[in-house]
């Protein structure tokens, strides 16, 4: 416990962890046990005093010369894992410990090739952390996806074989089985690069990488701890990955600082891993400072806790005696941690938001009515409202008639004027149709040529005319098998829907954000704009947002998207 004024208040703030090695959690008391279980012999006293008993390793935890030295004990430890159930104790043992410091999602690597190379099979490892990973978010509501780490000490080749037993297990395709996380739904969701920095430079794992990025495989390295700023951007060039674990050496190139600012790379920072390791003298020595002034993003991680002090709160709590922060700058790498997770709906209840999305009663049918739908959102919004909260209406293709016909006479303004608390104060419009007087979405469309509705006789349903396929339609951004995932939950309206006119509009009393989708094939960037701006010539202000996404931002760019509602919340 640290002995800022702020300790509560960051003992409480939603907790992101982005690095945490899961064999880095093997205290010296689940070594001596689970040695003793598995058989497995230890250095003697005589070769090592440290392994006396584990208040002696411990005792020798608490002094690394450098990451070498540190590595030598790290992969001695993991001798101890063997059978399936070691390592989802392992895992649970981690998700009890930082779900205690308010770590609601994590993102955790695992080093397999540590575990194959001493017989350990592919398998075990995995299914074990995954075993772990569901107890987790069943018992405990902590989400997770596993980041696969290939060790850079190894030679590539050996990282091609792990990258082709992830492939023949399976582990990195979209499973059935729903999950937060956006590639949460893979058994492995992301690619890392730990362990001996220097001389090991990211370009030796380039085609591993690339092979993951055409999967849809999120991907991070190590960079920048010990090794100069090269090791950082070889990382963004040649492994073209999103994040950069560490990165504490960014500050000797501020050219590359600049383009890891544009470029929303989110830095892993794990403090007391970097003062135990003697990267950095000490806490302060860290450049927390510089990289919030200059608009580098980071999160606040444990590393190995085990092995360094503690989890995810002890990290907080060393940076706040170091730099006494503020409650602004606390939001702020807060937000970053959230925003920058590989989580898709959740980012927002993670920043405290409660998300309501009823299911539309025609989707779910195929026969209620454009009104019955209407009829639900309006009356969904009038207990959310009357209940004295502030809501922010996100109203999606079709979405767009429904709400502008519900949510009329719900606005904040309107409501505060008859002395009433809540109300709907904004309504983001997102790819969506926005009816006009007298107006429905047959009627709607910028040009003849566009050709982007039609029917055949009385079909129920659209009749969609693309040469291109469906899923390249609706998801032109995802893969083919996250495109696969999602057709099989697509559900198409009735045509009642198109050829409804909602009676009432209110963006005329309720402000209004329009989310333009440049690479939607289904409500296409020109429709997107004719729609928006025959309201703006009606006189209604609007804030726009554009992002490079298909129909469906929410699934293929999650954080930007939530951003863009944080924004306007």
């Amino acid at each position: 416990m640290c002995k800022s004024p702020l300790h509560p208040f960051l003992a409480e703030l939603p907790k992101c962890e982005h690095h945490i090695h899961l064999e880095g959690c093997l205290t010296p008391e689940l070594v001596f046990k689970l040695a003793a279980k598995n058989k497995i012999e230890l250095p003697s006293p005589e070769q090592d005093p440290a392994y006396k008993s584990p208040e002696s390793l411990a005792k020798r935890y608490e002094h690394f010369d450098n990451l070498e030295d540190f590595l030598q004990y790290h992969y001695r430890a993991m001798r101890v894992l063997v059978t399936k159930e070691d390592f989802e104790m392992l895992g649970w043992e981690y998700f009890k410990s930082s779900h205690a410091d308010g770590v609601q999602h994590a993102e955790v690597f695992f080093d397999p090739q540590s575990h194959t190379t001493r017989g350990i099979s592919f398998d075990t490892v995995v299914t074990g952390y995954k075993a772990a990973c569901k107890r987790a978010e069943e018992e405990l509501g902590v989400t997770s996806l596993l980041i696969m780490c290939f060790l850079r000490h190894l030679p590539a080749p050996a990282a091609a074989e792990t990258l082709q037993q992830a492939i023949d297990g399976g582990y990195l395709d979209v499973q059935d089985e729903p999950s937060a996380a956006d590639n949460g739904s893979r058994v492995i969701g992301a690619l890392g690069l730990d362990s001996s920095e220097i001389g090991f430079p990211p370009e030796l794992f380039k085609e591993q990488f690339l092979e993951a990025e055409k999967r849809g495989i999120h991907r991070t390295a190590h960079g920048g701890e010990e090794g100069d700023t090269s090791y950082i951007s070889g990382a963004m060039d040649s492994l073209h990955v999103e994040r950069i674990d560490h990165g504490i050496r960014l500050i000797e190139d501020p050219a590359l600082m600049r383009r890891v600012a544009e470029e929303g790379i989110l830095l892993t920072m794990c403090p007391l891993s970097n003062r135990y390791l003697q990267a950095v003298e000490k806490i302060s020595d860290l450049p927390i400072k510089t990289f919030m002034e200059t608009g580098i993003k980071f999160s606040i991680n444990s590393d190995d806790p085990a092995y360094f002090g503690g989890y995810i709160l002890n990290n907080f709590c060393a940076i706040q005696e170091a730099f006494n922060l503020s409650v602004k700058d606390w939001k702020i790498i807060t937000e970053n941690s959230i925003h920058c997770s590989w989580v898709a709906l959740d980012v927002l209840e993670l920043a405290g938001y409660l998300i309501e999305a009823p299911a539309l009663p025609s989707c779910v049918d195929g026969k209620s009515t454009p009104e019955d739908d209407a009829q639900l959102i309006a009356r969904r919004a009038s207990e959310l409202v009357d209940a004295g909260k502030e809501v922010v209406a996100i109203a999606h293709s079709y979405g767009g008639m429904v709400a502008s016909e519900a949510l009329s006479g719900l606005g904040v303004r309107e409501r505060e004027e008859k002395g009433l608390a809540g109300g709907v104060k904004r309504i983001i419009y997102t790819a969506a149709f926005v009816p006009l007087p007298g107006t429905s979405i047959e009627k709607t469309s910028p040009t003849d040529s566009v050709g982007w509705l039609k029917y055949e006789g009385d079909q129920k349903a659209f009749n969609w005319h693309w040469e291109t396929s469906i899923g390249d339609v609706f998801y032109p951004d995802l893969t083919g098998d996250e495109q696969e995932k999602y057709l099989s939950r697509l559900a198409f309206h009735p045509k009642s829907c198109s050829l409804w006119e909602p009676t009432a509009f209110a963006y005329r009393e309720i402000d209004v954000t329009y989310v333009f989708c440049e690479k939607d094939a289904a409500a296409p960037l020109v429709a997107q704009q004719f729609l928006a701006g025959a309201i703006k010539d009606a006189g209604v202000q609007i804030a726009e947002e554009t992002l490079p996404a298909g129909h469906f931002p929410f699934l293929s760019m999650p954080n930007e998207f939530a951003e863009i509602v944080i924004k306007y919340a």
